[in-house]
């Protein structure tokens, strides 16, 4: 009768060859997960940022384009505000008055001289008035005044007077006023020593718009 054992050296034959077969199928494993990248990290996408800075071509730089030469030129000349009256200072008064430049002029034995100009803003408007004095040569060396103001930059009289005989007039210590003092003669006085003097006063009047006379009084000229 024949034995159903297997004999023993069939046995290992046919374990030997499982292991290796074992082997080589987890061999062929390994080889083929790693062609498929199993072993490494999971791609990570791009953001639109990240695809930006690593972009390779360099951006344009921001070029600044200037204003047209036309646009410049036309704004340097676009007119400020409207400017105020010409400046009364600079005015000719000669010309003005018709009066010479001086008493050595050729002409001031006929048309008189301008004596002397004072700057003050005698009407309360904020700017300057000019009193301009004029004087006659000869004995009675007479004098005739105005008052000009500035107008579109143009003098305009205000106050006029004439012919106030060896007269003087001055600035009065109230605001907007002068003072005009002119000599008064007695019977037997000189030319140059007269007995009294008349000191009036003038002050601008907004409701007129001219000057005045406020106040005058008669006093003792003082003796020389």
């Amino acid at each position: 009768m024949k034995s159903t054992r297997p004999s023993t050296r069939k046995d290992k034959y046919l374990i030997f060859v499982t292991i290796i077969a074992i082997f080589l199928i987890a061999g062929g494993i390994v080889v083929a997960l790693k062609a498929c990248g199993g072993d490494e990290p999971a791609p990570v996408a791009l953001t639109s940022a990240d695809t930006v800075s690593t972009a390779t071509t360099p951006a344009e730089p921001l070029i600044t384009k200037p204003a047209p030469a036309e646009t410049a030129t036309a704004e340097a000349t676009t007119p400020g505000p409207s400017q105020s009256a010409g400046d009364i200072r600079s005015v000719d008064w000669p010309s003005v008055t018709g009066a010479a430049a001086s008493s050595s002029s050729s002409d001031a034995a006929t048309k008189g001289f301008v004596e002397s100009v004072l700057y003050q803003d005698l009407t309360g408007d904020g700017s300057e008035e000019a009193l301009v004095l004029v004087r006659q040569p000869g004995s009675g060396a007479h004098l005739g005044y105005f008052i000009y103001t500035m107008e579109a930059g143009d003098p305009v009289m205000l106050f006029e007077r004439q012919n106030v005989s060896h007269g003087k007039v001055e600035l009065g210590t109230q605001a907007g006023s002068f003072v005009e003092t002119e000599p008064v003669y007695g019977p037997q006085d000189p030319n140059c020593c007269p007995s009294n003097l008349r000191v009036t006063t003038y002050t601008w009047s907004a409701a007129s718009q001219t000057f005045v006379q406020t106040a005058s009084k008669l006093e003792p000229a003082p003796q020389t």
